[in-house]
């Protein structure tokens, strides 16, 4: 076999590959997506010999994205094979170990004798053993094809199963890895003419490389707090080495990202059929949602006042509807992960306690026959008062050190609001009513169907037990149309079900609330009930 001189902790840590000319490619740049993907561009040069240079291993892109190009040369064809490598591993049993010491000199046991001599290089398929070999006064050959220990003992050659070597001595400190066959994909390039090396990038899309944004979130005093992201990069597909890597913030669009490329060598033609014909779109939507969660956020120029302290670090650029952090001389191997800071900076935020109130309906009644209980989040409204987005990440919220909250920060535009809940305010106690106070019979006649014309008058309170003032914002949606409500609020017509004979109506109110003050909220609305 062949023989390697490679240190043994560099073997185990980064596996040898028989030496290529495409080694010098290596992964320059990478857009990372949330979702799993990654888009890769290798740079380096080939060595183009008679019109042929070869890539190898070659990467494992995804249906449609692998893109070649050789300076200004023409491509004529690539073709995808596998190819035998030894790939250098620890030796991991005595039949390892005999592989890897070939010509040195060992003892081994076999049943109760032992035998001194000299390992040999066993004869491959395509080769003979030399009589001078065999007649070597003492000689171990080891055959990795047939599994046997051929032994030359006193002129006889004696044949023992590998499996039966019980131990094997050395006289000097022996070689622990061996050289292990093993099926590689290569490309092979033919430019007609090309000779010499030439500039080459390849460009694919592959799996197995993501990215996890996290946010902390500082609170300085009552009005600013500093707002620092980080992103994890998971690498589970290729080695990094000094490569941009540019994180991606949006919803990115691949139709085949559950589809290997034939030119990956990893599935039949019957597998590639079947996964091209499947569909995995639910199964990409939802993992896309799950990664790329957007909230709802709202512009406010009147927020933007105050200290803003970007750290310029990172730059960023766009593209379309996508954004992207960039972080330049990674160096990450396959199977590693690490943390790199993204953005930090000092925004304006203000206190903000949210009581969404449920519906009055029997289907949100507990089995009990309790109405819904209801709830006053304390939260806090940060203002995104740079020029970058924040995208949808769990947010950790500390104040003087100390951990406040964790919650999901959802993705805010700059100039946009995000919202964040600390804790449920237990010192503001809320209060909810709503009763019929006029019903018309059959006063809607549609379809065939007649509705009865209902009536409803709500009554809401709140209630702050606190030391110092506050704003409740009061978000209250309705089956019907509203009539009246005092305080005026902000009434949305929502499109959920426009054939509907009801309408859906959303009343928001932002409600002042002093130290022990009371507040009643009092609204009216019409809904046309089946009789």
């Amino acid at each position: 076999m062949k023989r390697w001189a490679a240190p043994f902790l560099l073997v185990i840590s980064l596996p040898m590959i028989a030496a290529e000319p495409a080694r010098e490619m290596r992964v320059t740049g990478a857009i990372v997506f949330k979702n799993g993907l990654a888009f890769l561009t290798r740079e380096g040069t080939l060595a183009f010999a008679d019109g042929s240079a070869r890539i190898a291993p070659a990467p494992a892109p995804l249906l449609g994205t692998l893109w070649i190009a050789a300076g200004t040369r023409a491509i004529d064809e690539v073709r995808a094979t596998n190819e035998i490598r030894e790939v250098m591993r620890p030796a991991a049993s005595v039949a390892d170990l005999l592989d890897a010491n070939t010509g040195k000199l060992a003892t081994i046991r076999v049943g109760d004798r032992e035998y001194t001599g000299a390992i040999m290089r066993a004869p491959q398929p395509d080769e003979q053993a030399t009589p001078a070999a065999l007649m070597s006064s003492i000689t171990v050959s080891v055959r990795p094809a047939t599994g046997l220990v051929l032994i030359n003992d006193d002129g006889k050659v004696r044949a023992f199963e590998r499996s039966s070597v019980q131990w094997v001595a050395f006289a000097q400190p022996p070689a622990t890895s061996v050289a292990v066959p093993t099926p590689q994909p290569s490309l092979l390039i033919r430019s007609r003419g090309a000779d010499g090396a030439v500039p080459a990038t390849v460009s694919y899309l592959r799996s197995g490389v993501s990215w996890m944004p996290e946010y902390s979130i500082a609170l300085l005093d009552e009005s600013r707090a500093q707002v620092t992201m980080q992103a994890t990069l998971i690498n589970d597909g290729e080695d990094l080495r000094d490569t941009e890597i540019r994180f991606a913030v949006g919803f990115p669009n691949f139709a085949f990202a559950h589809v290997l490329d034939p030119m990956a060598l990893q599935w039949s033609l019957k597998d590639f059929l079947s996964r091209l014909a499947g569909d995995y779109s639910r199964e990409s939507r939802f993992s896309n949602v799950a990664m790329q969660q957007v909230m709802v956020n709202t512009v406010s120029r009147g927020d933007l006042d105050g200290p803003v302290s970007l750290d310029a670090r990172l730059g960023g650029d766009s593209a379309e509807d996508l954004f992207f952090y960039n972080r330049a001389g990674v160096t990450l191997a396959a199977g590693q992960r690490a943390i790199y800071p993204l953005l930090a900076a000092t925004v304006p935020f203000r206190h903000l306690y949210l009581w969404e109130v449920p519906a009055e309906t029997d289907e949100t009644r507990s089995v009990s026959g309790q109405k819904p209980a209801d709830q006053v989040w304390h939260s806090i409204s940060l203002t995104n008062s740079g020029s970058t987005p924040w995208t949808t990440a769990p947010a950790l919220v500390l104040s003087h050190g100390k951990p406040l909250a964790q919650d999901t920060l959802g993705y805010t535009a700059a100039g946009g609001r995000g919202n964040v809940k600390l804790t449920v305010a237990t010192d503001v106690a809320v209060e909810r009513e709503e009763i019929e106070v006029e019903r018309k019979a059959r006063d809607l006649h549609r379809a065939g169907n007649e509705y009865d014309a209902v009536t409803i008058e709500g009554v809401l309170t709140i209630r702050s037990f606190k030391r110092e003032a506050i704003t409740v914002s009061v978000d209250k949606t309705v089956e019907g149309t509203i009539i009246s409500h005092q305080p005026e609020g902000r009434v949305t017509r929502r499109a959920l079900r426009p054939r509907a004979i009801n309408a859906t109506e959303r009343i928001q109110w932002d409600v002042p609330v002093g130290p022990g003050e009371a507040k009643t909220i009092k609204y009216r609305y019409k809904v046309w009930v089946r009789v």
